[in-house]
């Protein structure tokens, strides 16, 4: 266990979390890969602690070669389990009703990129993210692992935020964790002027769609209708607290939350993060 400083915001790192009790579909699903992260939570610690004591002798470009292998297992993996449960589960393949396979798995995924949408506000590209934050503190508890992405839970408290900005919420020395995955979830609040946080989209409904096919089709490139890159943007009203789930921006050792103070300034943001 350690503590970092950035600033006013302090970071603890801790070995382990718990995950809420829910019921459900979906929570079957996220107890089932977490009891797969567990089984090989092990082998990546034993693995974490060799690339410290070797780093020096074997050099940081294999270690980082044999480890992507690693994860590249492991969410093989996970999909897999995914796949087999949702088949033991009832879930119904999509009804083709005739239609050849890749005509049926085109339709799929529009269907998908259309609900998809309905449900956020989407943005292709971010506006000019040049502002600053005044008298910035909190506390974060951090857990890293090699089996999943990097969870983070606490607070982070704005008293003045001009314009947008990159709130650094981690920050690590070691390569391997450069480029990792890191999402925050929670509740967040603002005294005054509206808030809004992105969050980076990169989805594939082509090949989400091939999850839900008998027979999906295999070698084709994703049309790129049903390729969504962009942001999504979700917007805090002053007083109003909000719910909102974000994925985080890799900068080298970095994790950073987009945020923007839509009316150009906004007073008394406070982040209560929650573990995913």
């Amino acid at each position: 266990m350690g503590i970092e400083a950035s600033g006013a915001l302090t970071t603890e790192f801790i070995d382990g979390f718990k995950q809420p009790e829910e019921s459900g579909l979906m929570p079957a699903l996220t107890g089932m890969v977490g009891s797969i992260q567990s089984d090989f939570q092990g082998v990546s610690e034993l693995v974490w602690g060799g690339t410290r004591c070797f780093r020096g002798r074997v050099g940081i470009d294999k270690l980082e070669k044999f480890m992507r292998h690693i994860q590249r297992l492991i969410a093989a993996v996970l999909l897999v389990w995914v796949v087999c449960f949702m088949a033991s589960s009832g879930i119904a393949a999509t009804d083709c009703g005739g239609l050849p396979a890749h005509d049926c798995q085109l339709r799929e995924a529009r269907a998908l990129k259309v609900r998809y949408l309905g449900n956020l506000q989407f943005l292709e590209s971010l506006p000019e993210i040049q502002g600053r934050a005044e008298r910035v503190s909190g506390k974060r508890l951090i857990k890293r692992n090699l089996s999943g992405p990097t969870r983070i839970t606490g607070s982070a408290r704005i008293d003045r935020l001009v314009g947008g900005m990159r709130l650094k919420l981690t920050s690590t020395r070691e390569v391997l964790q450069y480029g990792k995955e890191a999402r925050v979830e929670g509740t967040v609040t603002v005294d005054s002027g509206r808030l809004r946080i992105y969050s980076p989209v990169d989805v594939d409904f082509w090949q989400m769609a091939g999850l839900f096919m008998d027979k999906p089709v295999r070698n084709v490139s994703t049309p790129a209708e049903l390729k969504l890159e962009g942001w999504q943007a979700i917007d805090v009203s002053p007083g109003i607290p909000t719910r909102f789930s974000a994925t985080l921006v890799a900068l080298a050792g970095d994790h950073v939350l987009m945020i923007d103070a839509v009316d150009g300034e906004a007073t008394g943001v406070v982040f209560e993060l929650t573990s995913p």
